[in-house]
């Protein structure tokens, strides 16, 4: 039983990485935001942790039409 609860808990967290990755990615690639402005070392998205990019600073950025990053 606790491995079971382990399991649908490790796939939630897996599901919800997932889809606050997709999330990010479009607000970021998108029309959202006028410029995005990457982090030293960074050359495309895919070079950013978006783990460690919050949600709300992302939409703060959108709502304020200011540059992300």
């Amino acid at each position: 039983m606790f491995d079971e609860i382990r399991e649908n808990a490790l796939e939630l967290l897996q599901r919800y990485r997932r889809d606050r990755r997709v999330l990010l990615d479009y607000m970021l690639s998108g029309s959202l935001i006028k410029k995005v402005v990457m982090p030293p070392g960074a050359v495309t998205l895919d070079d950013v942790d978006l783990d460690q990019v919050s949600v709300d600073y992302v939409l703060n950025c959108v709502k304020k039409g200011i540059v992300c990053f």
